[in-house]
């Protein structure tokens, strides 16, 4: 089964420029290659080069964030709690540190630092998706796993009077 993809080269272009974007996935950082050629490479040496720098760090990126939520989610998440989560923004903070590969700033750096941090905080129950109601894992609610069902008040006013 393929991996859930979590973001797209457009979004990284949304969230970072087209021009940074595309200076990190061009090889050893030369000339900038356009955002059009990016999403269309035509069979332009370069643009295929950087474009797939860009496709293997988008898929490298969702399978970190794979490896921590599948400790708490049934795995391909649903696209829609994908969407409305925040999620895809913290794989493309991973993606981006990933791109720049030994040299990335303090502030690329940080940011991928918060996604994993975000990630651990999922994958030990400390924080969600968000607020999208996703299954338990089957080992998780399947048999053997205690139950909880709200209980009766037994305490109360009326049953302490006299006491």
């Amino acid at each position: 089964m393929a991996a859930l993809m979590y973001i797209t080269v457009s979004d990284l272009i949304r969230w970072f420029g087209a021009r940074e974007v595309a200076e990190i996935a061009s090889a050893d950082r030369g000339p900038v290659i356009t955002e059009a050629r990016l999403l269309t490479p035509d069979g332009d040496p370069e643009a295929e080069t950087a474009a797939g720098r860009i496709r293997d760090a988008i898929a490298h990126a969702s399978r970190i964030a794979d490896s921590y939520l599948s400790r708490k989610h049934t795995l391909p998440l649903e696209t829609d709690a994908v969407a409305e989560s925040p999620l895809p923004r913290y794989c493309g903070d991973i993606c981006r540190f990933l791109l720049w590969d030994d040299k990335p700033t303090d502030a690329v750096r940080a940011r991928h630092d918060q996604a994993v941090k975000w990630l651990e905080a999922v994958a030990a129950g400390k924080a969600t998706l968000g607020c999208v109601a996703l299954p338990l894992p089957a080992a998780a609610s399947g048999a053997g796993s205690p139950g909880f069902v709200a209980g009766v008040r037994h305490f109360g006013p009326e049953a302490m009077r006299g006491f």
